[in-house]
């Protein structure tokens, strides 16, 4: 995965990172000690040697092949993890900042001016256009884009007719289906009122 922003690397870039992100563990620990202060320390003057594919933590990601200093051991940091300080004279490939894509050119006004009176199209004529006008402005060469059928050709939708048409009741009730309960106001123990009158 190309890194989105910063200064591209490359073989021989040098940058730093968490001393953390650094794999594998036991080597870290060889270099810098117990793992306490690898939450919170950066690791600086680090050269990247190669950029591979590598397991960290169970799965193969896109990672940095790198010397810290003080070890001769290789170690491996995802590359989103690692921030480059000197770039190198090659960057990789797929880190190499895209050229900005050249401006569309824009036609000069006498151009355009030219295009636009060279086409006759007449586009979006109002309903209120009959189907003799549409034939006198095609007549005078004028072409003419019209979908919308002329008002004396228009057809009017069937309207929808509800004879024969009965109320079905449903056979669930959409309610119970919904799982909506009819227990609103109703109380398991009763009301003062109604217990006094009872004998047990």
């Amino acid at each position: 995965m190309p890194r989105s922003k910063g200064i591209p690397a490359g073989i021989g870039a040098k940058g730093e990172a968490m001393k953390r992100f650094f794999h594998p563990k036991e080597e870290r620990v060889k270099v810098w000690g117990s793992t306490d202060s690898h939450e919170r320390e950066r690791a600086t003057d680090v050269e990247i040697l190669d950029k591979v594919q590598h397991r960290i933590s169970r799965k193969l990601q896109t990672a940095y092949k790198c010397r810290v200093p003080g070890s001769d051991a290789d170690f491996y940091i995802v590359c989103k993890h690692f921030s480059v300080k000197i770039t190198a004279g090659t960057p990789f490939e797929d880190e190499v900042p895209e050229a900005p894509a050249p401006a569309p050119a824009v036609a000069a006004p006498d151009e355009t001016a030219a295009l636009r009176s060279s086409h006759d199209n007449t586009s979006n004529i109002n309903r209120g256009v009959t189907a003799e006008d549409i034939r006198a402005l095609r007549a005078q060469g004028i072409e003419v884009d019209n979908e919308d059928p002329a008002p004396e050709n228009a057809v009017e939708p069937p309207a929808i007719s509800f004879d024969g048409l009965e109320w079905q009741k449903p056979s669930m009730c959409p309610r119970r289906m919904a799982g909506t309960s009819n227990l609103a106001g109703l109380s398991s123990t009763p009301r003062r009122g109604s217990a006094a009158s009872m004998s047990r």
